[in-house]
């Protein structure tokens, strides 16, 4: 088989719907052998009756995974695509029609290529307000907004592409396999998990390359266009840096001592530019501040761990 299209999902079942819909219309290369991979990460709502209804459609097969977390999910995705090419995408996702052409035919052009990616660009549910097409430059990223540049490109550790548009030769997707700890589980924001993946492929010496004709749309729900939202989102991004990177050198209190003041301060400094008046540095600063302070949050559950794991082990020291 060519391509297996993967898409992991976890009780968004109408957002689904949308986007294998999307999916019948793709304009299919003569002769190409593809699948559409539907994983359930044990989701409780309509999703598997929504999975069934498109199969008459689509060259689709929907498999369970039970254990919750999307890098569970992915891994178990790589363990049952059957196609040369692993083509990702999301589904809350509309693919523009070339989409899976565009992929195949760089996997083709570009053979000694490992990875690739493609733009991404917002569709609001609603028009949004103000100040999120104001901040837009600033805060594109929580709405997974990747528009990296108009010509292909090869990629480097500082571009890579986003979990919601990408591909990957399965040979060596297979070599590479997503972290637990890091990526969404349930409504907890976490993310970093396709990133630190493309990271060690590329200290492997492989290559990856940036496409621009491989172009999707996500689709931002009302609940997304809150500061709500980016407050907890920005948390997760936080949350992520400390489970992937590991905690810097030095006292574990006084780093999250120092992760507490600069959220303090950012987010001081955040409000007193909304209340100038001043756009879109009010956001960046809310930006920092919650990234601060879920990197705060992420060192305070682990010296949690670590407390209750001394504790354990000397009650098991006086026994």
């Amino acid at each position: 088989m060519d391509v297996s299209v993967a898409i992991c999902t976890w009780n968004r079942a109408r957002l689904l719907d949308r986007t294998l819909a999307e999916l019948r219309a793709l304009r299919v290369p003569e002769g190409l052998a593809w699948e559409v991979l539907v994983v359930d990460n044990a989701s409780s709502d309509d999703t598997a009756a929504i999975a069934a209804r498109h199969a008459g459609a689509l060259p689709l097969r929907a498999v369970r995974e039970a254990q919750r977390g999307l890098s569970h999910a992915r891994n178990r995705a790589i363990r049952e695509a059957r196609g040369a090419l692993l083509a990702w995408t999301d589904d809350d996702v509309l693919v523009a029609h070339d989409w899976l052409a565009a992929y195949t035919r760089a996997a083709h052009e570009l053979p000694d290529a490992a990875f690739f990616g493609g733009p991404i660009l917002p569709e609001f549910e609603a028009s949004p307000p103000a100040w999120i097409e104001a901040a837009l430059p600033v805060i594109g990223s929580a709405f997974a907004l990747c528009d990296w540049r108009d010509e292909r490109a090869a990629l480097d550790a500082g571009h890579l592409p986003f979990g919601a548009n990408f591909a990957v030769r399965s040979a060596v997707q297979r070599r590479y396999l997503f972290d637990p700890e890091l990526g969404r589980r349930g409504g907890e924001l976490l993310s970093g998990d396709e990133n630190e993946v493309f990271r060690r492929m590329l200290a492997d010496g492989h290559a990856g390359w940036w496409l621009p004709e491989a172009r999707v749309r996500h689709l931002v729900t009302r609940d997304r266009m809150t500061l709500e939202y980016l407050r907890r989102y920005y948390r997760g991004i936080g949350r992520s840096h400390v489970r992937a990177r590991g905690p810097a050198p030095g006292p574990r209190y006084a780093r999250m001592l120092e992760s507490a003041a600069k959220a303090c301060l950012k987010a001081m400094r955040s409000r007193l530019r909304r209340r100038l008046g001043v756009s879109p540095a009010w956001l960046e600063d809310l930006r920092d501040a919650n990234i601060h302070w879920g990197r705060f949050e992420a060192l305070r559950d682990a010296e949690r761990r670590a407390a209750s794991s001394g504790d354990r082990a000397r009650e098991a020291g006086r026994r």
